[in-house]
């Protein structure tokens, strides 16, 4: 329709998505009081765990159940990456010490020990 009235496409590309649900399957809403407010998720269990319960588990078109039961648990396993990742850059650097790490320094050590990994290691990395 748009096409004919206006003489163009209107959009070149059409993204569809599933509608978002609370825990109990029914469509989120603010007149309902069942939304999730994005800033106290946000505020709460931090960005990337917003991110991460989001896009977790949902394929193209399909709904998803939202709710602050899965922030909680998607900012547990968060936290697990975070530390495994902490615990791995200090095997590389060689420090136990809580303290920043330079992060350019632990790369250049990857880096050198290439010729020393198998072939496993190196695809991790990679």
């Amino acid at each position: 329709m748009s096409h004919d009235l206006m003489g163009c496409m209107p959009f070149r590309d059409i993204i569809l998505h599933g509608m978002v649900l609370d825990e109990k399957g029914k469509k989120q809403s603010k007149s309902s009081g069942n939304g999730v407010d994005p800033l106290e998720v946000i505020e709460k269990y931090g960005a990337d765990t917003m991110r991460m319960a989001i896009i977790t588990g949902t394929t193209p078109g399909t709904p998803v159940k939202i709710g602050m039961d899965k922030f909680e648990q998607y900012s547990r396993f968060i936290n697990k990456l975070w530390n495994a990742s902490r615990f791995v850059v200090t095997k590389i650097v060689g420090e136990e010490s809580k303290t920043e790490f330079n992060y350019e320094q632990v790369r250049q050590q990857i880096i050198q020990g290439l010729d020393e990994m198998n072939d496993f290691d190196r695809w991790i990395i990679a």
